[in-house]
């Protein structure tokens, strides 16, 4: 297996963008076939040749975007439609506040179904699907990686470090969101004796220590302002939470880096990915993140190596994109 140095040499540009690698070609040994099979449990069906269900459900999605891509570009200067940090936290409050963690239940198939694809691969599959790969990627980067402390920004429910800590026992591991609603999911499942056998199931990999989970550290926080200490993390990562960040995007990964010691790892919809005519709308319907991974330079990180060789819901993409600090 290639070390993260030696990767660089992987790392080219082509007219200033960078140039992707397969995921097999990733120094952190993954691999596409196993993360196919960690995958194929939340698999409904895969999409062969010509099929009707597939198609209508594409363009209704097409059409839920255009229209409200179209409305955003009309009516975007309204301070309701603005995406600021107090119409987020008031996202998320509903969200968590009603969340139950028995959705991670890999024998439920419920809604919300997206359409993914995967290279040239299509298929029905539930939002849990985007979790489970997630924990894949984060498990190999700390196998590669051996961090002490890590930490993760918009943390969310605290389903990635609640996982984590049970696969890494010895790691500490630290969550930061904006949402007190996620933070109060995280901690009240962390007040259970023991840590639920649906969620042990839907780790990719066997845990080490079923009781790890008590001991990772939540806190409500900003981005803008990370409440820690300068060097603090020899890893900090993001998943789908620089997304959010859009108004705020300078001074979010200028923390990030401000806390790291080393490494930062990001798995986020970069524009570098986003720039087919569906996924920008998403983007700027949403007023999501869209910045470039070139962009990270002048945070003081430098992109060390980039994948978008992963399963993609059909409105945008993310990449995973490590970084060392300048």
């Amino acid at each position: 297996m290639q070390t993260v140095a030696q990767c660089c040499a992987l790392v080219r540009k082509v007219s200033g963008f960078m140039l992707f690698v397969d995921l097999d070609d990733v120094p952190i040994g993954s691999k596409k076939s196993e993360l196919e099979a960690i995958c194929a449990p939340f698999v409904l069906r895969e999409i062969i040749g010509t099929d009707p269900e597939w198609e209508s459900a594409f363009k209704r999605r097409r059409r839920k975007i255009n229209a409200h891509y179209w409305r955003q570009r009309l009516m975007g200067w309204l301070p309701q439609r603005q995406r600021t940090e107090t119409s987020i936290k008031r996202q998320y409050a509903t969200n968590w506040g009603e969340f139950d963690y028995a959705s991670y239940d890999q024998e439920l198939k419920a809604a919300p179904i997206n359409l993914w694809v995967w290279g040239d691969r299509r298929m029905f599959a539930p939002v849990r699907l985007g979790a489970r790969l997630r924990q894949y990627l984060l498990v190999k980067v700390i196998e590669a990686v051996k961090p002490r402390r890590v930490l993760e920004v918009g943390s969310g429910n605290g389903i990635n470090l609640l996982l984590l800590a049970g696969r890494f026992p010895d790691v500490e591991f630290h969550g930061v969101d904006l949402s007190d609603h996620g933070i109060a999911s995280a901690k009240g499942l962390q007040s259970l004796e023991t840590f639920p056998e649906n969620l042990i199931r839907f780790a990719p990999f066997p845990l080490r220590d079923h009781t790890a989970f008590k001991r990772v550290n939540f806190q409500q926080g900003s981005a803008a302002a990370l409440p820690f200490e300068n060097n603090r993390f020899d890893l900090v990562y993001t998943c789908v939470a620089v997304e959010q960040m859009e108004r705020i995007r300078a001074q979010a990964l200028s923390e990030i880096a401000r806390v790291s010691d080393d490494n930062v790892l990001f798995y986020e919809p970069f524009r570098d990915v986003n720039r087919q005519k569906l996924a920008h709308r998403y983007m700027v319907a949403h007023d999501y993140f869209r910045g470039s991974i070139d962009d990270l330079s002048s945070h003081g990180l430098r992109p060390q190596w980039a994948t978008n060789d992963l399963p993609q819901k059909i409105n945008n993409n993310n990449c995973m994109v490590f970084c060392r600090k300048a």
